[in-house]
């Protein structure tokens, strides 16, 4: 269900932003963590993040999706015990699992996807209105610190992408990256706290 919007000029940058994803361009957005670089599952959008990041090709990106559903059309062995972690805490939590349904270069050489529930309200509306999940990184270069606020993230970077969700009340928000779970046999490890 499609959350309620408490300026209209979110439901504007909304629609400019799907349009930009559909149309395999890749876009600079706030994010439940720091801000990101984001771009649908394509090939198209998958070669523009890797160009603009300076980042080998074979290493993958995190997937976001909206909901625990979409988690499990893109995750293989999604316990509930996973699930019930990830609603447990308030910080924003990548999971590391086996993939299923996309294609062999969105993910890793083991078999293995990094998939992160965005819970920020702006990329969960993105996310269902594309109707599709979208790879999501830092906005550096690779090797670069990660920036913490938009101030920080370099103007060459900011000039390459083809659209910035700029909602004012984002600009001055500082983050850190999501912590990061592994799916094992005997239920998961935390390889980020």
């Amino acid at each position: 269900m499609m959350k309620q919007w408490i300026y209209p000029h979110e439901a504007n940058h909304l629609a400019r932003t799907v349009e930009t994803l559909r149309n395999d361009g890749i876009i600079l957005h706030p994010t439940d963590s720091i801000w990101g670089i984001a771009g649908r599952v394509s090939k198209q959008a998958h070669e523009k993040i890797v160009k603009l990041k300076g980042r080998p090709p074979e290493k993958p990106f995190i997937i976001g999706v909206a909901s625990e559903d979409m988690l499990r059309q893109y995750m293989n062995d999604v316990t509930e015990e996973v699930v019930q972690f990830i609603k447990s805490v308030s910080r924003p939590t990548t999971i590391i699992g086996k993939a299923k349904n996309l294609p062999d270069w969105a993910i890793a050489t083991d078999g293995t996807v990094a998939i992160r529930i965005m819970k920020h309200i702006f990329s969960t509306a993105m996310i269902e209105l594309l109707g599709e999940p979208i790879f999501t990184t830092s906005p550096n270069k690779s090797g670069s610190p990660t920036p913490q606020t938009f101030r920080e993230i370099d103007p060459e970077i900011k000039a390459q992408v083809d659209y910035i969700v700029s909602l004012p009340e984002e600009m001055g928000r500082t983050g850190r990256p999501s912590r990061i779970i592994k799916i094992t046999p005997k239920g998961f490890t935390i390889i980020r706290p």
